[in-house]
């Protein structure tokens, strides 16, 4: 048996558990249904192999090894983008994206971000439909789903949300 304490593994073969775990984990599929999910998945898992690597290294430096992240390359921290806000007429829709604390504005129809800084400037506006934003980068295959959910992100003062399909709101 095997328990954490203030990180720590405690008990022999913790290291056996831990990436036992985290094999569990990157198997792991779930249904595909929602963006939102997937996204925190990423997330989770992140941290897990993070947790993962740093008892990894405690067990190393208890058996007077050197750790493995002193030669290890560093994480790059994933993107993190939520909509703010999504605004307009069906056809006409624009988006307020918050893109790693970066507050990016997209039209239906045009596929940079109208304030892109360059390190946002890679991400393109594929399209807006109901409350999500379809982004595509360049290198990726494959496009990242951004939705909207109440109370996650801050809108701008005055911004009204649309309501899916082909409700229409209109600015006060």
């Amino acid at each position: 048996m095997h328990f954490v304490e203030g990180g720590d593994v405690v008990g022999r073969g913790g290291v056996a558990a831990w990436l036992g775990l985290l094999g569990l984990l990157a198997g792991a599929v779930l249904p595909t249904g929602s963006a939102l999910g997937q996204t925190e998945l990423n997330l989770v898992r992140d941290m897990l192999r993070l947790d993962a690597e740093r008892a990894l290294d405690a067990e190393r430096a208890k058996a007077g090894r050197p750790a493995a992240s002193t030669t290890a390359a560093p994480v790059k921290r994933p993107d993190r983008i939520t909509v703010a806000a999504i605004y307009g007429t069906a056809g006409a829709l624009q988006a307020d994206v918050l893109m790693n604390g970066e507050r990016l504005h997209f039209r239906q129809g045009q596929a940079q971000a109208r304030n892109a800084s360059a390190a946002a400037a890679a991400f393109q506006l594929a399209r807006i439909d109901d409350l999500c934003v379809h982004l595509t980068r360049s290198g990726e295959r494959a496009p990242r789903v951004v939705c909207y959910v109440a109370g996650t992100a801050p809108a701008a003062p005055g911004t009204v949300m649309t309501l899916p399909l082909g409700a229409m709101a209109l600015p006060r």
